[in-house]
């Protein structure tokens, strides 16, 4: 073992040292190793003891506590002017904490931390999440250059594609942004997803009469009416009636006649359905 000749340095070790089990941040249920650890290390100690055993430099090495209450990662990284001693990583809403987690970067931490840094979610045509992408990019950055750069890391993104993005909350379209507008407008929290598409070539020429309405699944109880899953656009015209609306929607989301029987549709009103 390590020789702690003074007494003190012997107490130190005695009263701070600490197993920590390390896991992969995009595989969190699975422990890569444990480390012997001291609570009053630095973050820069901690990130330069896992960047030895990984082989990764420290500065590219990024650090997530672990919340005891969902039993799983933190939903924001560890800052790293934040983070003061492994005590402070570990210890959090009155609950100890025997779990690191760590992403192996391409960058430097400190330089990610002046960008901005949101988790984008591709739906092909069928409104059905294909891939799940973290971009990183300047916080003076609008959505226009986001979307340019998400199509570039993007392979399946057909070079032609124009793509928009928007914020869904419990199954309902929040907002669509425009591209001009700034990312530092992108928010993440609790339930939102940022949602990238196509936008269909019919949405791309709507005529005089025509509109482009919401469509949600929803379902209702006694007391309140909730949406859920994914829901899209859908370019109606004057000449369309419920029937080729209806086989439009089923068109677009590949469902079976005998589960599309089992659907009703209304109009909501202030979340109050019409049949």
């Amino acid at each position: 073992g390590v020789e702690r000749p003074l007494l003190s340095d012997y107490f130190n070790y005695v009263v701070n040292r600490c197993a920590v089990k390390v896991c992969k941040l995009e595989e969190p249920k699975e422990v890569c190793f444990t480390l012997e650890l001291m609570k009053n290390m630095s973050y820069q100690d901690v990130v330069e003891a896992i960047g030895s055993r990984i082989s990764h430099g420290a500065d590219c090495i990024r650090l997530t506590a672990h919340s005891t209450y969902l039993d799983a990662p933190r939903q924001s990284a560890i800052k790293t002017t934040d983070a003061r001693t492994l005590r402070d990583m570990l210890f959090f809403a009155n609950a100890w904490s025997d779990t690191l987690y760590y992403e192996a970067l391409d960058s430097s931490v400190a330089d990610i931390e002046n960008k901005k840094e949101v988790t984008l979610r591709y739906f092909d045509s069928r409104v059905e999440e294909q891939q799940k992408v973290k971009m990183i990019v300047p916080r003076n950055s609008n959505i226009e250059v986001l979307l340019r750069e998400f199509a570039r890391k993007v392979p399946t993104v057909p070079a032609e594609a124009r793509l928009r993005l928007i914020e869904t909350f419990n199954g309902k379209v929040q907002k669509v942004f425009k591209p001009i507008e700034s990312v530092e407008w992108l928010h993440e929290y609790g339930h939102i997803v940022l949602r990238v598409e196509e936008i269909p070539a019919d949405e791309l020429a709507v005529g005089d009469g025509d509109r482009v309405v919401q469509v949600q699944h929803f379902c209702k109880d006694h007391i309140t009416t909730r949406c859920f899953g994914n829901p899209f656009y859908l370019r109606v015209t004057p000449a369309d009636t419920v029937a080729t609306v209806k086989e439009r929607i089923k068109a677009k989301l590949g469902v079976e006649d005998e589960e599309f029987e089992k659907w009703r549709f209304a109009v909501l009103y202030f979340q109050r359905p019409d049949y």
